[in-house]
């Protein structure tokens, strides 16, 4: 079955009866996008009917409903005028010779019947809308009109349509209205207000909506008009409203049934600093202070349910233009049923007397939340008159028991501090005390307090004596501290072999501390003064040091030295500091004293010394590592070039069988180890003296070649496993790293197989090559030195660089190599290189 035509404005055929007889011209209006078939008639808003001649009398009946229901028949040809009797357009014989066609004639069926029946729903939205509905041309005269134009202005429909619009809307000027005529096209209509004009002379507001359409095969332009007279009423009181608010020293407030601002007074701006429309458009309980923001809205909501209620000083911070936020006062009223419509606040400023208020409030709360211990007692202290809640936590005993018995304390105050307290009972009416006792037995009488009290006078006459007890228990514990503080510095100065001192800018006398004197050898009782303290530099210090001091004192500049001093005739170095201290900002007037410090640092000039020889005895090292790679490079390596050349000539020119022949071999053998070992040693010192020029090489590829040109060369089952395209930092001659290493391990081997594996491993930011060998192993002793300059084991002949070169040049790309024991036998070279 198809979709609903309930659900679409395509017209909609309606099969009743059996349908196979026709089903080729089914499938024609299937398929067609204008067009619905429906397999039944359902009562809904069918368009045409095909109808079997079996089914007449539910055709009869179906028509009974809707006569002009078009209804197609279909049979064999023995009911024809039947159906042409009930009202049949055409009789179709089966089977249909022209299925397309017959499909064609259906659809023109369906879609007129579609067409005339929407045509009467327009215009019945015409005549029953609401709203006044004018047709006019291009030159404003009137050409049709719904009921409700009539109705407004008094005319018949008859006397309209010989009227000009510019008769009726008087409120614009013609020639504005043909302006929006000739400008406008097809798209939103054009909203203007006017005025029009009834039949008995009086006028009245209006709101149109200027539109066009195409009526009749013409372009005409429909005006909707609207009578906007109570609206125009309701702006006015709205004016009249504003001008009361206006006028008003309280905060007008206008808010609709969910709390969105619709209007503000002008007060606003003297109360929030906001402009009166600011606001309007927000939601009222955004600018509401948060811990407000529950009670205020609870209150709203009571009003809005309860039209009968007005609120009645409610109290709330508002948020005022710069952030900060004032109390209001505010009052209610809900107007959700009037024309008015939603809720009206009237709001006052209060902040002044809620800071009043709560100024009050912080001094109770001050006095009562503070933590020294406020009392009051009469003259004579046989009463109580205040005493707030600290001194119970102070002194351990409940305030109620002081009340009851004013001496009580005393029996929380340690009996050897109890007659200072009494001394100061009876002093204090005649003027200020203070004392200083242990309190709280509770606590073993480990609390220190400290106090002090005055006589109290009203108009002249003692009243009473007032005071307060403050806990000073950790101040007690941090002048212990500081006398442990005072102790720490002489031993921190004693290990660090530092020493502070000050001097009076106006009297020139110091002040050293312990370490001071021990740098100096000073054993005196007073300090030197700055005169005499210069006495103990070298002299050729002396003048450097007292200018430096001079200007510190004169002009705040601080200076750091590093200077001589002479103790016991010994030479030493100390490090001097020295900086003005001033009463305000510093300023040469202000300098009232020089403080500073010396630190021995006669080990620290000695290791520098040191270092300097040993920099100079590097700095000729590196020329002789020149030297000998020039030689290298000139001399030995031309020369072993010479003999290598004339080595290949003499081979060629003698008998491969001779014995002079075989020697001239081993000439060529040796001289190219020679020169490989040349150039190895060279690209050592080269990267000792320049640095290695490092770049990212791919160690699978290196390791791959290496071992196809090892096995080439040696008798030797080698196997790699290497993940690809692991990328390494490192330069050229990685690949004779690897070489050397893979030539260790077949030329030491003493097996009749040698076999080597070869593995590479990737492990937080390292890769990790093992060249593992099935050969004797590398003794234990042997292990840590293997890698040193000249190393060679027991069976070798070479001089001890192979091994050498592979470690230099793995400590120039950032890695490290050893030797470990492979297990059954053998060694395993671990070769560790930075990734990329």
């Amino acid at each position: 079955m198809q979709e609903s035509h309930k659900l679409t404005g395509r017209p909609v055929v309606a099969v009743v009866g059996d349908a196979a007889p026709v089903h080729g011209v089914i499938s024609e209006l299937s398929d067609d996008d204008r067009l619905q078939v429906s397999d039944s008639y359902d009562g809904g808003n069918v368009d045409c009917l095909l109808a079997s001649s079996d089914e007449l009398d539910t055709v009869r009946r179906i028509l009974a409903d809707d006569p002009d229901l078009p209804f197609v028949a279909f049979g064999n040809g023995s009911m024809r005028d039947e159906a042409v009797d009930v009202g049949a357009l055409e009789y179709v014989r089966i089977p249909v010779d022209d299925e397309r066609t017959f499909a064609c004639r259906l659809r023109r069926y369906a879609e007129g019947h579609r067409a005339k029946r929407d045509g009467r729903r327009l215009d019945s939205v015409f005549q029953h809308s609401p709203n006044q509905i004018a047709l006019h041309d291009e030159d404003g005269d009137i050409v049709e009109v719904n009921p409700r134009v009539t109705e407004a202005l008094g005319y018949s429909r008859d006397e309209i349509l010989g009227m000009n619009v510019s008769e009726i809307e008087v409120g614009v000027e013609t020639d504005q209205l043909e302006e929006l005529w000739e400008e406008y096209e097809y798209g939103e209509p054009i909203r203007v207000e006017g005025r029009h004009r009834r039949k008995d002379g009086t006028e009245f507001p209006v709101e149109v909506d200027i539109g066009k359409v195409l009526y009749d095969d013409e372009e005409l332009f429909v005006a909707i008009s609207r009578d906007i007279t109570r609206r125009k009423k309701r702006e006015r009181e709205r004016e009249r409203y504003e001008s009361y608010v206006r006028s008003s020293s309280d905060l007008i407030t206008h808010l609709d049934d969910d709390g969105t601002i619709l209007y503000q007074s002008p007060s606003a701006e003297r109360i929030l600093g906001m402009e009166k429309d600011e606001l309007v458009g927000q939601d009222v309980f955004d600018y509401v202070h948060p811990d407000d923001r529950e009670s205020v809205a609870r209150e709203f909501m009571s009003l809005v349910n309860d039209s009968e209620k007005i609120t009645q000083d409610v109290e709330f911070r508002f948020r005022y233009a710069d952030g900060s936020y004032v109390w209001l006062e505010a009052i209610g009223r809900d107007e959700t049923d009037t024309e008015l419509g939603g809720v009206v606040v009237s709001s006052r400023d209060v902040t002044e007397r809620r800071e009043r208020e709560e100024k009050l409030e912080r001094y109770r709360q001050i006095v009562e939340s503070s933590r020294d211990a406020l009392w009051m007692f009469s003259p004579d202290f046989s009463e109580t008159i205040f005493i707030n809640s600290p001194y119970e936590e102070i002194f351990g005993q409940p305030v109620e028991e002081l009340y009851r018995d004013t001496t009580a304390f005393l029996d929380a105050i340690h009996p050897e501090d109890r007659d200072e307290i009494l001394h100061a009972m009876e002093e204090a009416p005649d003027g200020e005390v203070e004392f200083e006792v242990r309190v709280n037995p509770d606590e073993g009488y480990g609390r220190w307090v400290w106090g002090r009290g005055h006589p109290v006078y009203d108009d002249g006459e003692l009243i009473g004596v007032s005071g307060f007890t403050r806990d000073v228990t950790g101040i007690k514990e941090r002048e212990k501290e500081l006398e442990r503080s005072r102790d720490l510095l002489r031993h921190t100065e004693r290990i660090a072999d530092t020493g502070g001192w000050e001097a009076d800018v106006e009297t020139g006398e110091q002040r050293w501390t312990e370490g001071m004197r021990k740098i100096h050898g000073f054993e005196g009782g007073t300090a030197p003064d700055v005169e005499e303290a210069l006495e103990f530099y070298h002299p050729d210090d002396r003048e450097r040091v007292k200018d430096a001091y001079e200007r510190c004192r004169d002009a705040c500049e601080p200076y750091d030295l590093e200077l001589r001093i002479v103790v016991d005739g010994e030479t030493r170095w100390i490090r001097a500091f020295g900086e003005a201290v001033c009463e305000d900002d510093c300023d040469e007037s202000d300098t009232v004293k020089v403080r500073g410090a010396a630190q021995d640092i006669t080990e620290r000039k000695e290791r520098e010394r040191r270092l300097k020889e040993q920099k100079e005895l590097l700095e000729r090292r590196n020329e002789q590592i020149q030297f000998f790679n020039s030689l290298l490079r000139h001399d030995m390596l031309n020369s072993m070039n010479v003999i290598h050349g004339n080595a290949e000539m003499l081979a060629e020119r003698l008998p491969e069988d001779s014995h002079d022949h075989e020697s001239v071999r081993r000439i060529l053998r040796q001289s190219d180890k020679i020169i490989d070992l040349t150039n190895r040693v060279r690209s050592v010192l080269k990267t000792v003296d320049e640095g290695a020029d490092l770049t990212e090489m791919n160690l699978s590829e290196v390791i791959e070649e290496r071992v196809e040109n090892f096995r080439e060369s040696y008798d030797a089952d080698v196997t790699v496993n290497a993940p690809d395209g692991v990328r390494v930092i490192a330069d050229d001659l990685l690949g004779d790293v690897l070489g050397n290493v893979l030539v260790n391990a077949v030329e030491h081997n003493d097996k009749d197989n040698p076999r080597v594996e070869v593995t590479v491993e990737e492990d937080d930011g390292t890769a990790t090559v093992r060249v593992a060998d099935n050969g004797p192993g590398v003794p234990d002793g042997l292990k840590e030195n293997i890698f040193r300059e000249g190393a060679k084991g027991d069976t070798s002949g070479g001089v001890g660089f192979g091994l050498y070169f592979v470690d230099a040049m793995v400590t120039e790309y950032g890695g490290n190599v050893r030797v470990e024991d492979n297990e059954p036998e053998g060694a395993v070279f671990v070769i560790e290189l930075p990734l990329a």
